[in-house]
């Protein structure tokens, strides 16, 4: 056991001896697998693919444009012991033709890349191995082939052998696979820089680099903030020849014919790539041939010099800086300086009197208060802000627009010189457009800000509309209570600034307080309160009909006057107010009628007038004016009444003019017998005398014949007007003095004439006096026997004699006394001291 284990530590020492001392080349596991012998030697020797093949410096090779990846290149993300990265990953194949058979132990190829454009670290140079690839160029390199095996090959230590000339080297395992890490290269994802790259190739100890050339035109693709590139520039399918009798093939690797022996491409000449052939490993290259009428014609390519310039791996960021703080103000967005206002109110309420129990009808009116004027002055502020800050954001965008016309122009130039190997003016344009990004970064801060304010303005401004259109109606309701009784409810709607009347009708039972309110759940309206409640209330006093008491009475002459309450009205313009009613009468007398005779007629007149301060109410005057007289003639049909404490023969007034309002009463019109004097209402009473004269008496009150010396009093009421039933008394008097007849001055209501006892009837008997002649005729005697003494006349002349005693006088004295100097009109002293 013993012996075994030393046997293995002996081949295991032997192993690791015979790899440190191998001199041939291992191939890498990873892009950082590169011999420090590679990393400080490998720019020491330059190779180019047109120096001899005898030189040990002749460097053929391809990056494949289809072959192993569309497109040329790819991004891809990979772990080779450094983490999960991206990496640029293309092929190709690589040879030092004539130096020396490559094998698959003695071969490596590396990439270099040397950074030229960017912030920092420019001519920083970082050396990166490929993966091997198992292609053979053999048979592609070979001169002379003809067909399978390789025609003249060379030894397997020959070295530095012209194909043509001495004879055919042997590629083998030549391809590489060639990874670049983009997050290495590119740390700074928001700097554009480029890289130059270099294709270095180690053969049995030979290291040799030359520019890498590729002359196919790759698409960019997308990487972080912007792109990565991989080309040779604009000129990538100039292909110079290089060799010398290279025969123009009709088709990649035709055999030598003929029909092309003879007929080679010019040394050193340009041709224009139209066509590659990647079927095998060396790539055929089909050119425009002048010499063929510009048909296709191909060799491979270790006859072709890659024109444009050397291959760039560039990142252009096309991302936009953050603003600078110092260069870029935060928007101000102040907190929204209207909140919408919603305000009802009652504004009138009142309350109409009513009988007891009976309907009263009750108008509220309310209204929605407006803030219309606050809402305009608070949009103009906001319009003003917005105003403002769009003047200025038209300035700044005119500014930016400027700067990124600035930017784009650059860019133009960035792409014309990426074109190029003019490395500086790259750097200078991508330090130009880097300080125009910056200053456009600032410019879209500055025109985000005012947009940001604009927005917020706006929407303030919008947020007014939107509540103003949201609540351009609300509904609600309003409540009509009595003393603390609801007596009913109403739904109402009301836009702003609009005022409207409800009217409710319900009995009222006593005097009371009616009050109205509106919204009285106190309900917001979509989120928004009313500014205040306090005015959502209004009451106002109520009362009942009083159906007044009787005012006392006035004299004649006088005015009398009573009033009463109508309706009672709360408003918060105008306060408290009361209206009424007034009732104003006057009984008017003229002089002529204040003193009559017995039996003469009154005539007065009655003036109402009715005041109503309320302009709903459409209550009337006085229904009915009566008159209240002591005493009635035989034939009118009057009857004694009371009405209330007022007593006497009740007759009714006739409006004689006026309306509801103010009018005139007179008596109605009487008609009187002429020679009876019996006073009649109309002219069909049944008591009428047809034989008799019938007078108009006109619109008066007729005194009894028998009507005693004194006053007349009577009284006059108007009754109920209004909605209170006002109702006035006046008393009239008239002095009754003297009979109906002797008046001198012949102020008699009926016709009178004298006669003569000898012939009273000179015109015939008339109905009244028939069968009572000898009344008139019997005064003759007395007539013709006058005695100027009456104590002088004949006993025979006097039915009975009278003497005033003094025993009769100082009984009349007495009587007198006892009455106090009153005599009660219609009553005789002589009844009471027995003087028949």
């Amino acid at each position: 056991m013993k012996k075994i284990r030393l046997i293995g530590l002996f081949f295991i020492f032997f192993l690791a001896a015979f790899l440190i001392y191998q001199p041939n080349v291992l191939g890498a596991s990873s892009p950082y697998d590169v011999p420090s012998k590679v990393k400080n030697n490998w720019s020491k020797t330059l190779g180019i693919k047109s120096f001899p093949m005898t030189s040990g410096k002749r460097i053929a090779y391809d990056v494949y444009s289809q072959k192993y990846t569309k497109g040329g290149y790819k991004i891809v993300s990979k772990d080779f012991g450094e983490g999960k990265q991206k990496y640029v990953n293309f092929q190709g194949w690589a040879v030092l033709q004539g130096y020396y058979r490559h094998t698959d132990t003695n071969n490596e190829t590396y990439i270099v890349a040397q950074k030229v454009v960017g912030t920092s670290n420019l001519g920083e140079k970082k050396v990166f191995s490929t993966l091997k690839k198992n292609i053979d160029a053999t048979e592609d390199l070979e001169y002379n082939n003809k067909g399978s095996g390789v025609w003249n090959e060379c030894s397997a230590n020959a070295k530095n052998k012209d194909n043509e000339a001495d004879c055919n080297m042997r590629y083998e395992n030549v391809g590489f696979d060639a990874y670049l890490p983009l997050d290495e290269l590119f740390s700074d994802k928001d700097q554009s820089a480029s890289w130059t790259l270099y294709l270095v190739k180690e053969v049995n100890g030979q290291i040799v680099y030359t520019p890498l050339n590729m002359p196919f035109t790759f698409d960019d693709t997308s990487y972080e903030k912007g792109h990565i590139s991989l080309s040779s520039g604009v000129d990538g399918t100039s292909l110079q020849m290089n060799g010398t009798n290279v025969l123009r093939r009709t088709y990649a690797r035709e055999l030598p014919n003929s029909n092309i022996r003879g007929k080679y491409f010019t040394t050193g000449k340009f041709y224009t790539s139209v066509d590659v052939d990647e079927s095998e490993t060396a790539v055929w290259y089909g050119v425009k041939s002048p010499h063929d009428s510009n048909k296709t014609r191909w060799a491979n390519t270790s006859y072709w010099n890659f024109g444009g310039r050397q291959a760039l791996l560039s990142y252009r960021t096309e991302y936009t800086p953050n603003p600078e703080i110092n260069q870029c103000k935060k928007p101000v967005k102040p907190e929204y300086r209207y909140s919408y206002k919603l305000d009802l109110e009652v504004t009138q309420v009142d309350g109409q009197t009513a009988s007891k129990d009976s309907e009263t009808t009750t108008r509220v009116d309310v209204k929605r208060k407006s803030y219309a004027s606050e809402r305009k002055a608070a949009i103009d502020e906001i319009q003003s802000d917005i105003n403002s800050r769009k003047t200025n954001y038209d300035k700044l965008a005119k500014e930016l627009k400027d700067l990124q016309k600035k930017e784009s122009d650059l860019e133009k130039d960035l792409d014309k010189a990426d074109g190029s190997d003019d490395y500086s003016k790259i750097n200078k344009i991508l330090k130009d457009l880097d300080k125009v990004r910056q200053d456009v970064a600032n410019k879209q801060c500055n025109i985000s800000t005012v947009q940001t304010e604009i927005d917020h303005y706006e929407k303030e401004r919008d947020t007014v509309q939107s509540d103003e259109g949201k609540h351009s109606q609300i509904d609600t309701n309003l409540r009509v209570s009595f003393d603390g009784t609801q007596k009913g409810l109403q739904d109402v709607s009301l836009r702003e600034n609009q005022e409207v009347t409800l009217v409710f009708n319900w009995k009222l039972p006593k005097d009371g307080t009616v009050l109205a309110d509106i919204n009285p759940s106190r309900n917001d309206f979509d989120g928004v309160k009313e500014q205040t409640y306090s005015n959502n209330t209004l009451d106002t006093p109520i009362y009942i009909a009083t159906n007044a008491k009787m005012q006392k009475c006035v004299k004649d002459g006088e005015e009398s006057v009573s009033e009463g309450i109508v309706r009672t009205l709360n408003s918060v313009t105008d306060g408290r107010t009361t209206y009424k009613e007034r009732l104003k009468t006057k009984l008017t007398i003229p002089e002529e009628y204040k003193e009559r005779r017995a039996g003469f007629g009154i005539e007065y007149d009655v003036t109402t007038e009715y005041e109503n301060e309320d302009p709903l109410s459409d209550a009337k005057g006085v229904k009915q004016v009566d008159s209240y007289m002591p005493t009635s003639l035989e034939y009118l049909p009057y009857t004694n009444k009371t009405y209330k404490e007022i007593s006497g023969y009740e007759v009714p007034l006739e409006q004689s003019s006026g309306d509801d309002i103010a009018s005139s009463w007179k008596l109605p019109k009487y008609y009187v017998e002429e020679f009876s004097g019996n006073v009649f209402l109309n002219t069909n009473h049944k008591e009428i005398n047809p034989n008799d004269n019938l007078l108009d008496g006109g619109n008066k009150w007729y005194l009894d014949f028998e009507q005693p010396d004194g006053d007349y009093s009577f009284t006059v009421v108007a009754k109920e007007a209004g909605v209170n039933k006002l109702t006035n008394c006046m008393t009239g008097i008239v002095e009754v003095s003297g009979s109906i007849v002797g008046d001198e001055s012949g102020n008699d209501d009926f016709v009178k004439r004298n006669i003569t006892p000898e012939n009273p009837f000179p015109s015939g008997t008339g109905w009244n006096w028939s069968g009572k002649e000898s009344v008139l005729y019997g005064m003759n005697k007395w007539y013709t026997n006058w005695y100027a003494d009456p104590t002088e006349i004949p006993e025979s002349q006097n039915v009975e004699n009278y003497h005033l005693t003094p025993e009769l006088l100082e009984q009349i004295r007495d009587f007198d006394k006892k009455r106090d100097g009153e005599i009660k009109l219609g009553d005789s002293m002589f009844k009471n001291i027995n003087i028949p």
